[in-house]
């Protein structure tokens, strides 16, 4: 059986700016799997962990990669993304 990944949301960064928002499915201890979208098809990506951060809840992370004004449209996307997650998304007020 599978380890369970403790705060498995996370936000990605390039450099210094989030470029995304994915669930971490697999780890090692300097790498990261993470998933963009439920059913996606194409393989997970590969990060090194210390460009990520990590939270235990999905809202959590899109409140953070929101600090950097992409709010435009997130919880439509992430939503769409992740739609098990969508009844906790469409509850995130950014105000």
């Amino acid at each position: 059986m599978p380890k369970k990944i403790e705060k498995p949301w996370c936000v990605c960064f390039d450099w210094f700016f989030p470029s995304c928002v994915g669930k971490i499915e697999k780890e090692s201890d300097e790498t990261a799997h993470v998933r963009y979208s439920e059913g996606q098809i194409y393989p997970l990506e590969l990060w090194d962990k210390k460009y990520i951060k990590r939270f235990d809840t999905i809202t959590k992370a899109i409140k953070h990669y929101a600090k950097w004004g992409h709010k435009r449209h997130l919880i439509e996307i992430m939503g769409h993304n992740f739609p098990s997650q969508k009844e906790e998304i469409l509850k995130i007020n950014f105000n």
